[in-house]
């Protein structure tokens, strides 16, 4: 079943990711959601990965929650920019 229920600590209303409808070939972009956000269609607020909208989406989170709000901004960049640094193996798929 590719359709998950879900909920987050500020929206309690239970939602699912229709996973199905989602490319997974490695010749489409990465994506990323703030599932956070209040939308009934979660995929529909899928937007391409960029190492901005994940920073963005690192310090929105980091700051609202209290255990994570004293992580350096120096640590958030790192995580900011993991993905940059993984590989892609066309040969291992």
């Amino acid at each position: 079943d590719f359709t998950p229920p879900f909920t987050t600590y500020r929206n309690e209303k239970t939602r699912i990711i229709n996973f199905k409808d989602f490319n997974y070939s490695c010749e489409f972009p990465v994506l990323l959601a703030a599932i956070e956000d209040n939308i009934d269609h979660i995929e529909k607020a899928f937007l391409e990965y960029n190492t901005k909208l994940n920073r963005d989406l690192i310090e929105k989170v980091f700051n609202q929650v209290p255990f994570l709000t004293n992580t350096p901004n120096e640590v958030r960049d790192l995580i900011a920019n993991y993905p940059e640094s993984v590989i892609y193996n066309k040969d291992n798929q």
